[in-house]
């Protein structure tokens, strides 16, 4: 079974998205790189999901725990940085062209926001440092990068970068290849 998941308004796009799936397993399958084992198949249908929006929580929380489950990495010109306020920042700006096809409505308040991240308690303590290296198109060398994983807090008047923090943890909208998991606490 293969499945795509369209979140919010992607579902436009289903007809096709569904085609396209259809149109790769027509035909048959090669499960090895050489093609030596070859699958014909028969494609019966097309099951889709659709993720809608977001609830936020009833109450107002005042700390937020990202647990990276894969590397973020933040950097300001050649320099990798692990920054609370400048993962905040970079994230809001990342999620907010994410947020309509969640149909979810943000208030962008640019200035409200950046102030508010700036107000933030941020703990960086339990992000470790994690190196690995990465292909690409351009180079045939493999590429060494250096990201964090573990764990950063941030407290404070989250009210206004909650949404952001969901819509971030929903998308893997994580900088670099960061995804993580959000605990949010009163």
């Amino acid at each position: 079974m293969a499945g795509v998941n369209l979140i919010g308004h992607a579902c436009f796009w289903r007809p096709d998205v569904e085609a396209a799936l259809v149109g790769a397993f027509d035909g048959g399958l090669k499960l090895t790189g050489e093609g030596r084992v070859f699958v014909n198949l028969q494609v019966l249908g097309c099951l889709t999901s659709v993720i809608g929006g977001f609830e936020l929580p009833q109450v107002s929380c005042r700390q937020a725990v990202l647990r990276f489950v894969s590397p973020v990495r933040l950097r300001s010109e050649r320099a990798t940085l692990i920054s609370g306020v400048s993962l905040v920042i970079s994230l809001a700006n990342r999620v907010k062209s994410l947020a309509a096809w969640l149909s979810f409505k943000l208030e962008e308040d640019w200035p409200a926001l950046h102030r508010t991240a700036w107000a933030l308690a941020t703990d960086c303590e339990a992000l470790i440092p994690y190196r690995w290296d990465c292909g690409s198109r351009r180079a045939s060398d493999r590429i060494p990068v250096l990201g964090f994983l573990g764990s950063m807090t941030l407290s404070g008047d989250l009210d206004a970068i909650i949404p952001y923090l969901m819509i971030g943890e929903a998308m893997n909208a994580g900088l670099g290849l960061g995804r993580y998991r959000l605990a949010l606490l009163p």
